[in-house]
């Protein structure tokens, strides 16, 4: 990391840290949560020369001056080893050394990790993961195929408070790109997976590119894989999940797939809330919005828009 990196990022930690101990020191009943999925596109070995955005080091040292300034960090395509590891680091550093990380694991079969990660200023008390079963493979669409990388949803339950009853789940997911007919099966499996490992007595956030157009013609189509996802992640949960973006900005489009202002894109890119049963804690959704993150020397830091959402913790 260079000397430039190092002392933006320690300004950054100063204003960062010190807001968040006045909150804390304040005695509020209250306090705010807030969040941020977003694909990064940082592709594995030979496949970066395919990449939209290829300026890595630059665009990563960028990444982390954004994006450290949320208290729960969702990204996706975090395959390459090297970014990676720059990305949490930069992130732990302008945090003041403390960072709560969980990655993809590795999976036999496949070329790369699946790519998803979360960084947490909240302490990890437990962690799950899965790999998808239903993929897109090479003899259907080549280096295109979407099982050369290990891809599923991976788990983690944070501690927001002093004990188990201030317990947030958060599921972390990059549902498949290539091959349509395959997501349906994958909501099936992340429902299936969120319902085995999720606690339905909390609250739970999932976070992630799950390749599915939220625009609002599709709500009332049974049919559209946007109400089929829905409906397999309320078999997960006894208490129906929240589409953040549809409960606070209604119809408004949220395109996450353009960085150009003058193109709407499509909104792929979710949080989604689940209340929990009867825990002393619960979020209230408050704000949420698209984060391009334009920037003029390479157009954007990623090919899609980030995704953030702000709650009150309760």
């Amino acid at each position: 990391m260079n000397s430039y990196m190092k002392w933006g990022i320690g300004v950054l930690a100063v204003i960062l840290l010190v807001p968040l101990a006045l909150n804390m020191s304040s005695g509020n009943s209250s306090q705010q949560l807030r969040v941020i999925t977003y694909n990064v596109q940082f592709l594995p070995g030979l496949a970066a020369t395919n990449s939209k955005r290829p300026n890595t080091g630059y665009r990563a040292s960028r990444i982390v001056e954004e994006i450290a300034q949320y208290d729960v960090i969702a990204l996706q395509e975090m395959f390459d080893d090297h970014w990676r590891q720059f990305i949490i680091e930069g992130v732990r550093e302008a945090w003041g050394g403390e960072a709560h990380v969980f990655e993809s694991p590795p999976a036999a079969g496949h070329i790369a990790i699946g790519g998803c990660v979360v960084i947490s200023r909240y302490p990890i008390t437990e962690t799950n993961s899965v790999v998808f079963q239903n993929f897109s493979t090479m003899e259907e669409y080549g280096f295109n195929a979407d099982g050369l990388a290990a891809k599923g949803v991976i788990h983690t339950r944070l501690m927001l408070g002093k004990d188990e009853g201030s317990s947030l789940d958060i599921f972390v997911t990059h549902i498949e790109a290539a091959a349509r007919d395959k997501r349906p099966l994958q909501y099936a499996e992340m429902a299936a997976f969120i319902k085995r490992v999720g606690m339905p007595n909390i609250p739970m956030l999932l976070l992630g590119d799950l390749n599915t157009n939220g625009k609002p013609s599709n709500w009332s189509k049974p049919k559209s894989q946007y109400s089929q996802l829905l409906h397999e992640l309320n078999q997960s949960r006894p208490i129906p999940i929240i589409d953040v973006w549809r409960e606070l900005k209604g119809e408004a489009l949220g395109g996450t797939t353009e960085q150009d202002p003058a193109a709407l894109g499509n909104r792929i890119d979710y949080v989604f809330y689940g209340p929990g049963e009867s825990a002393s804690l619960s979020l209230e959704p408050i704000d949420t919005w698209v984060e391009p993150y334009q920037d003029e020397s390479i157009v954007a830091l990623s090919d899609h828009n980030a995704v953030v959402a702000e709650f009150t913790i309760r």
